[in-house]
């Protein structure tokens, strides 16, 4: 009844309580449930013209306001969600309770605000059970949409043939993505899976890759029921056979331990180079160990490039730790530490971050219905790549500016002062005219910087007939050079930064001013 909802949203925006006395067909009367209150409305159906009339109203109430009102019930909030969700498509809990705070003024338990939320979701996205019965039409249609992709359904049987099956697992992997991958992408695939958060419950299987530029590039995905060794063979021998031979690609995973992983892929891909996720290590070692000192030594031993330095650094774990040193000794190196890492694929990624990237898109699809969750994956990946081809049209030369400003700072930042006659060899090759010359002035090297703890001063006489401290004479640029620290004449040499562009000098002089550390003092005089 089209008054009864007026007269219910009118309260609720007033934040007062009633209860309808009387309500037929013919009559309606609704009052205050404060005996004291005098609030009352009292509307008659009026059968010459059809229409409800007020024939009596007494809008004085005397009772105080509450935030705490059952007229709003799950239908009214459903039915005010509804809109927001069809402007909002991802409303999450606590922003649909703020609404209300703020709207209303209401607060709402838990239980039926969710409970509304999941009505209002089934309305917008649709019913989720009725969703599974569309799983092989929305394989068909992508085969018809992406030929040469890979859909597999499977379902439980019933005993009785006339029964429909019951949905069990689902494997997607489209042909774009497929090729797309095999072309231009790292030979390096990371594994992982996340949980649904629907009513039907579930797990997302994913295996995510890198592009030439470090984006993510999503390979194939899959729904299981549960995250264990068979569920994993299955995905993997479907992944296998749309990559191809993993040998011949010099194909490597990373993954953390997840359940039943690492069996199956030494099933399917036996002699793969496998390699585990050092953060998810690092977080299993934590829950042992909280000492800040074997926390770095561990990621120390992970970073290391050369077998000499892992070995050193797993030496200071055993002696400061012994439980410790074992727990690492438990995994095979090959699998966490660069050091010992295959040569075949040229990269050295030692945390499964593209898959977490992948899961944290995702985080919002998780709680919709199946063939809403598969489409926003799909779509995802689509703009993605769309995204990052747009991106890679406008650049023109070798390689990407960014990529090259990193590796001039990189150059900058480990190579000597006597070394910089590579940059001389790595920046004609890297522009098609040759720099032009400048005459420089010699570049002075990088003052020393004082120690924490200055030395013991012996008079305040021998400060006040210094003409200025040390610190003083460093951080002037300007500063003359004393005839104490002066260097003997030498042979003329080739200057180092002959050759290089006015914007390398500048960002070599800044790079190498001097910058004291926060909370640093100079020396003062005692008066």
């Amino acid at each position: 009844m089209e008054f009864k909802e007026a007269v219910r949203e009118y309260c609720i925006q007033e934040g007062r309580r009633i209860w309808f006395k009387k309500n037929d067909n013919v009559r309606m009367r609704a009052v205050c449930k404060d005996e004291n209150c005098g609030w009352l409305v009292y509307a008659a159906n009026n059968t010459e013209n059809n229409y409800w009339q007020i024939k009596m109203f007494n809008d004085d109430h005397t009772c105080a306001r509450e935030t705490k009102n059952r007229l709003a019930n799950m239908k009214w909030l459903a039915g005010k969600l509804v809109k927001k969700l069809r402007k909002y498509l991802n409303l999450r809990h606590c922003e649909a309770a703020q609404y209300f705070k703020t709207k209303c003024d209401l607060e709402l338990s838990k239980c039926s605000l969710t409970r509304a939320l999941g009505d209002a979701r089934a309305v917008v996205y649709g019913d989720a059970a009725a969703q599974y019965g569309m799983v092989r039409d929305y394989g068909l249609t992508l085969l018809r949409s992406n030929p040469g992709s890979t859909v597999t359904v499977g379902v439980i049987p019933q005993p009785n043939p006339d029964d429909e099956p019951i949905f069990e697992k689902m494997y997607i992997c489209l042909d774009a993505c497929k090729k797309g991958f095999l072309a231009g992408c790292r030979p390096l695939i990371g594994l992982d899976g996340t949980f649904l958060k629907t009513q039907h419950g579930g797990q997302i299987l994913s295996t995510i890759g890198q592009d030439a530029n470090n984006h993510i590039y999503v390979i194939a995905y899959a729904i299981v029921p549960i995250e264990n060794t068979e569920n994993w063979r299955w995905f993997l021998e479907l992944l296998h056979q749309d990559l191809g031979d993993y040998k011949q690609n010099k194909l490597c995973f990373i993954s953390d331990m997840q359940k039943g992983l690492i069996h199956a892929v030494k099933e399917v891909f036996p002699g793969v180079h496998h390699r585990f996720c050092v953060w998810h290590l690092w977080k299993n070692f934590n829950k042992q160990w909280k000492d800040l000192q074997l926390r770095g030594l561990l990621w120390e031993c992970a970073r290391c490039t050369s077998q000499d330095g892992f070995l050193e650094s797993i030496k200071k774990i055993e002696r400061v730790n012994k439980e410790a040193w074992e727990y690492l000794n438990k995994w095979p190196r090959h699998s966490w530490s660069r050091a010992f890492f295959s040569n075949a694929p040229k990269i050295d990624n030692i945390c499964n971050n593209a898959c977490e990237v992948f899961n944290s898109r995702i985080k919002e699809a998780r709680a919709k219905p199946i063939i809403t969750l598969l489409e926003e994956v799909r779509l995802y990946a689509m703009r993605s790549i769309a995204r990052n081809k747009v991106k890679l049209n406008s650049n023109t030369g070798i390689l990407p500016m960014r990529w090259l400003l990193l590796l001039l700072r990189l150059l900058l930042q480990r190579l000597q002062l006597s070394n910089l006659q590579l940059l001389m060899v790595v920046k004609p090759a890297l522009s098609q005219k040759p720099p032009p010359k400048f005459n420089l002035k010699p570049v002075l090297p990088p003052p020393v910087r004082p120690p924490k703890l200055p030395p013991k001063r012996k008079s305040c006489k021998q400060e006040k007939a210094t003409p200025g401290s040390s610190f003083q004479a460093a951080t002037s640029p300007s500063a003359p050079i004393p005839p104490a620290i002066t260097q003997p004449t030498t042979l003329p040499l080739a200057h180092p930064m002959q050759g290089a562009s006015q914007g390398t000098v500048t960002r070599l002089f800044n790079f190498m001013k001097f910058v004291p550390n926060p909370g640093f003092r100079p020396l003062r005089n005692k008066k």
